[in-house]
């Protein structure tokens, strides 16, 4: 989906946009930090409500920006709409299985009565081993995605 952009007001050296991007539930710290990566770019405000973008710049053309705001892909700033994350959510997101979750809970139900700390290590990597290893294997078929380094 095209972003729609409107140019709304400039000065030298300061721009202010309509996004529509920003009429959805996006991940504004991440649109923000992107768009500060453009060379020449000083400062990046983003007012939600007025759906608008204002940018502080010297030596970046206004067809450069509204290049960049054209090109927005809403995916990538989408936020997740649950009480534990407000970061990115990822749409081929796997749901845990339910041998992983159990296997989790009876690790943090057994932890309590384990005063050994290596038997605590014991049950905390066999637990973590098939996520370990597929997570091993996804890193080296797919490479460094975005759900290899929040994993970090």
């Amino acid at each position: 989906m095209k972003t729609d952009i409107k140019l709304l007001h400039q000065t030298p050296n300061r721009a202010r946009y309509y996004c529509s991007i920003l009429e959805d539930d996006i991940n504004i710290e991440s649109l923000k930090n992107d768009l500060k990566t453009l060379d020449g770019i000083d400062e990046v405000r983003i007012n939600k409500k007025a759906k608008s973008i204002v940018f502080t710049f010297k030596n970046i053309s206004l067809d450069t920006i509204s290049e960049k705001l054209y090109s927005l892909d809403e995916s990538n700033y989408k936020t997740c709409n649950t009480f534990l994350s407000t970061g990115s959510c990822y749409d081929g997101e796997e749901k845990p299985s339910k041998v992983g979750v159990l296997r989790s809970a009876g690790a943090l139900a057994l932890e309590p009565f384990i005063s050994d700390d290596r038997m605590k290590f014991a049950l905390t990597a066999g637990v973590a081993t098939p996520m370990l290893i597929n997570g091993t294997k996804e890193l080296f078929e797919e490479g460094l995605t975005s759900g290899v380094l929040e994993a970090l």
